[in-house]
C-alpha cells in the first residue's frame, strides 16, 4: 500500500537532521546482525595471498561509465578476454603493446 512506502521513505529522509552519534548507533544496530561474518569476510580478502589469485579467478566484471553517465557491466570469462576487449576500446593511442608488457618480458 502507499502508506507502507511512506513510512521507509519519512524515516529515510528523516535521517540526515539525526546528531551524528544518533546515526552511528542506527548504523551499528543494522548491521549488528552481519558485523562478525562481514569481519571475517574481509579479513579473508585483505589476507588473500595475490599470487594464487591469478588461478582463483573464474570471470571477470568490469562496470564502464560513459561521459553520458550510461553505465555498462561486462562480464568475460578469463582476463584474457576481459583484456582483448577492452584494448579494443582504446582510441586514444595507436599502439598500447607497452601497456601490456610486463616487467621481465
Amino acid at each position: 500500500s502507499e502508506k507502507d512506502r511512506d513510512t521507509p521513505r519519512a524515516a529515510w529522509e528523516h535521517f540526515p537532521s539525526l546528531d551524528e552519534a544518533t546515526r552511528a548507533a542506527i548504523a551499528g544496530d543494522l548491521v549488528a546482525g552481519v558485523i562478525d561474518q562481514l569481519q571475517i569476510a574481509v579479513t579473508q580478502v585483505l589476507d588473500a595471498d595475490l599470487t594464487t589469485l591469478p588461478t582463483r579467478i573464474s570471470n571477470v566484471e568490469v562496470l564502464l561509465k560513459t561521459d553520458r553517465d550510461e553505465m555498462m557491466l561486462l562480464t568475460f570469462d578469463s582476463v584474457a578476454d576481459s583484456l582483448q576487449a577492452l584494448s579494443r576500446l582504446v582510441s586514444d593511442r595507436p599502439d598500447i603493446g607497452d601497456l601490456l608488457d610486463t616487467p621481465g618480458d
